[in-house]
């Protein structure tokens, strides 16, 4: 009997065995099923992702605008022909500023006028010294040792130091003697040895300006604690004060 090729002798003949096959389709079919969904997972999961981001971090957009732009409003000038001075101020105060007498409110209301700034004009003669002047007018009729006039400098003013310097300008101060400052220690015993409202006292800024281009009137100015700057400059209102010829002059 002819015999056919054997198998070799390390292998074995193994029956199919019926769990065997349905396991292995079922894994097939298990393959292919994430093979088709892997992508709609993967965009699903990508979408909750970015709504995550944008719900509690932030929203980037992608066409940034900016918001409106704010165009500052310069200063106004006030000039006053009859007192013989201009200055700048700043355009938000409207018309809280206004003349009467000798002197010039400023953020100010004629109810309230000594809510705000001012300047006061005085005269004296051309060749009269600032000091001297300052003594004739107001401390007359003060004790001598407790009460004086005296020079000081242009940095004086915190709200003018930045401002254009002019060569001609003086500033002087009424201010106590050491020896009444030593005496009397609070404000108000202070206020009764000076003229008050014209003495500095340390608790807000008040000093008399003179130019002596135009030697025949100097100024007060009442700034008390507060700054009132002017949009695109580094100093207050005070820092553009002009001296102008009048008449008499």
């Amino acid at each position: 009997m002819k015999k056919g090729k054997q198998p070799h002798p390390l292998q074995k003949h193994v029956d199919p065995n019926p769990r065997v096959i349905i396991a292995s389709v079922v894994g097939v079919l298990l393959v292919a099923l994430v093979i088709l969904l892997l992508p709609k997972l993967y965009s699903l999961f990508t979408s909750k992702q970015n709504q995550v981001i944008v719900g509690k971090t932030y929203h980037v957009s992608p066409f940034p605008t900016a918001g409106p732009t704010v165009t500052p409003i310069p200063p106004k000038t006030f000039t006053s022909t009859n007192l013989g001075i201009s200055f700048q101020y700043p355009s938000d105060i409207g018309s809280k500023i206004f003349e009467e007498g000798n002197k010039i409110h400023i953020d100010a209301t004629r109810e309230h006028p000594d809510d705000g700034f001012s300047i006061e004009v005085f005269q004296k003669t051309a060749s009269e010294p600032l000091t001297d002047a300052i003594k004739r007018q107001f401390i007359q009729g003060y004790p001598t040792d407790t009460c004086e006039a005296k020079m000081v400098d242009s940095s004086f003013d915190p709200g003018t130091r930045k401002a254009p310097q002019h060569p001609t300008y003086q500033y002087a101060i009424i201010s106590l003697t050491q020896a009444a400052q030593d005496k009397y220690t609070t404000l108000d015993e202070r206020g009764k040895v000076c003229p008050y409202l014209y003495t500095f006292l340390g608790n807000g800024t008040e000093y008399f300006l003179a130019d002596t281009a135009h030697p025949t009137k100097y100024l007060f100015l009442n700034i008390g604690q507060s700054g009132l700057p002017l949009v695109g400059l580094d100093y207050d209102w005070q820092g553009t004060i002009s001296f102008l010829d009048t008449p008499q002059q």
